[in-house]
């Protein structure tokens, strides 16, 4: 049952403000019943854990995932966007992240935080202060360049890859990590959660947000693989017509290639042997 949306969560922003640690999904609906064994994900697309976040929730379902990777728990949707969408929380991550004492100019004259936004959009930009602040050791970075639209600054990136130079990354990443990198092209937010060599050919393995609520997801819509060429051109994908229905922007995977597109992305690196003892969370707050 769908009991809150945007404009009700905006009425609770609230909610997580006194509550330093995670509020864990207890019960999640029958949307959530995806787990990747192999990289221990999670997969949440719209409509879980009972929100309504169709059009604006994927960069949260997407950093939802990314954490869900870590000792199989799955932050609030509900915690997440209440706690994480305000500017003052998210410039006192970034000071503390860059040791700085003053949050800098490019980001207090700059209209990012989901709070603030008609959309209550997040990015990996937001994602990235998240896993900082969960304890997690993170990568910020853009692929090809940054994308016009996005709202995080652009001062914010100070890495940029070309796309054999994400190739590279992307084998390194998944043979030493079990972690899911997101990406984000300032209109749709996914994950990749696995990456494979085929010939000349690039296979992605895609975590995709973008459907219709589904009870019994025994397709697994939404869980998909990309196949690229040495340029980044999107040449197959594993939907098939049956299952194109069940997305709700054929553009999420449509257009979903790395040939000379811009990209934002954000993964976890390092993870911590154990849960942070919460109370350290107040020097960041």
């Amino acid at each position: 049952m769908i009991i809150l949306n945007i404009d009700t969560l905006r009425k609770q922003t609230n909610y997580g403000q006194t509550q330093l640690h995670p509020r864990i999904i207890a019960n999640p609906n029958e949307n959530i019943n995806q787990i990747l064994p192999t990289i221990n994900m999670r997969y949440l697309p719209y409509f879980s854990d009972q929100i309504d976040d169709a059009g604006w929730g994927c960069a949260w379902r997407s950093i939802q995932m990314m954490l869900s990777s870590q000792y199989n728990i799955t932050p609030e949707f509900r915690w997440l966007f209440s706690f994480f969408g305000s500017k003052t929380i998210l410039e006192k991550i970034y000071m503390h992240m860059n040791q700085l004492d003053q949050v800098p100019q490019y980001l207090s004259n700059s209209q990012y935080a989901p709070h603030d936004l008609a959309n209550g959009w997040a990015e990996p930009y937001i994602g990235h202060l998240i896993l900082y602040y969960m304890g997690f050791e993170s990568k910020l970075f853009l692929i090809n360049g940054y994308p016009p639209k996005s709202n995080a600054p652009k001062e914010v990136f100070t890495e940029t890859q070309t796309f054999p130079q994400f190739q590279q990354f992307l084998q390194e990443h998944f043979l030493l990590r079990k972690s899911p990198i997101q990406i984000d092209d300032s209109q749709y937010s996914m994950v990749i959660h696995d990456y494979k060599i085929d010939g000349n050919n690039t296979i992605l393995f895609i975590g995709d947000p973008h459907i219709y609520y589904i009870q019994n997801n025994h397709q697994k819509i939404g869980l998909y693989t990309v196949t690229l060429n040495e340029k980044g051109d999107q040449i197959a994908n594993s939907i098939t017509p049956d299952q194109e229905q069940f997305y709700m922007y054929t553009n999420s995977y449509k257009t979903l290639h790395f040939n000379e597109k811009y990209w934002m992305a954000t993964c976890i690196m390092k993870s911590q042997d154990v849960w942070l003892d919460w109370r350290e969370r107040q020097l960041i707050i």
